[in-house]
């Protein structure tokens, strides 16, 4: 309620002060700020995330195959791990510079 915004009733015979309607329906309308970047960012996270699954899965997929081949997978597993998640880092920065 804004402090100092009254009206004076006339219908009644003891003169109160009332708030003023206008400044209690001004007071309870509220506008959406800020940006739907984060909106964006959240759903474009959903890609580096399944992603990472997809990797890791290949990965464990391979060595349970070929458990001598994980000396060869393990690096190219956190390789493509680094990269998915650097993709996500770098929206997320746009996100907050847009």
């Amino acid at each position: 309620m804004l402090a100092g915004v009254y009206l004076y009733s006339a219908s009644s015979s003891i003169h109160r002060r009332r708030p003023c309607r206008r400044a209690l329906i001004g007071n309870k309308e509220k506008k959406m700020e800020g940006t739907l970047n984060l909106v964006g960012f959240g759903l474009a996270a959903i890609g580096p995330g399944i992603a990472t699954g997809l990797i890791f899965a290949a990965y464990i997929n391979g060595v349970a195959r070929q458990p001598e081949a994980r000396s060869v997978l393990q690096p190219i597993a956190f390789l493509g791990f680094a990269l998915a998640e650097a993709l996500a880092l770098f929206g997320l920065v746009l996100a907050f510079v847009l």
